[in-house]
């Protein structure tokens, strides 16, 4: 399969106690832009995101939760440096997703940076830990970038993985990288 036919995906796990919300409207407050139909697509609504065209957006309505995925081409995802978690070339992803995070007012949320990840069913496969307020099983499935509500920060055992890994200031929660340095998103 060439480089350019890969995906990774960004998901939210999105409370469903503000009443119904559209599609549209949950993509547009993720950041996504310039949303079209491609009624040939499986995923029929596409836009851009994070600076990256072309992506594909899907939405399951789950018991409690609306879970948003965006799922855009590896060959798309900007290349990640050494040095600074600031400096790092895939900061503009880290800043959507934060921001999207935080319009959103998810409980949880990742960017997934592994290929085998990027599909529904893993995603949804998720479901119980969100349910269940399972921080640390969470946190140690090391997703490339991972927010947690303080809801779910206040469930994390003290022992939680969290050392050895970078992560970035968010107004209510934890944001944290899977790594630090040039393994930051790995």
């Amino acid at each position: 399969m060439p480089l350019g036919e890969k995906k990774l995906a960004a998901a939210w796990f999105i409370p469903r106690t503000t009443g119904e919300r559209a599609f549209a409207e949950l993509a547009e407050a993720a950041g996504t832009q310039d949303l079209f139909l491609a009624d040939s697509h499986p995923d029929p609504l596409h836009g851009s995101w994070a600076g990256m065209e072309d992506c594909s957006l899907r939405l399951d309505v789950l018991k409690h939760h609306y879970c948003l995925q965006i799922y855009f081409w590896l060959s798309a995802f900007p290349e990640r440096t050494q040095g600074p978690v600031e400096q790092d070339g895939a900061i503009r992803v880290a800043y959507a997703f934060r921001k999207a995070c935080e319009q959103l007012r998810a409980e949880a949320a990742f960017i997934v940076t592994h290929l085998d990840q990027a599909n529904p069913s893993y995603i949804l496969d998720q479901y119980g830990d969100v349910l269940g307020m399972n921080a640390n099983i969470l946190v140690n499935r090391h997703f490339g970038l991972l927010y947690l509500s303080a809801d779910l920060v206040s469930a994390m055992d003290a022992g939680a993985r969290l050392s050895g890994r970078d992560t970035l200031p968010v107004l209510d929660g934890l944001l944290v990288f899977s790594g630090q340095g040039g393994a930051r998103w790995y």
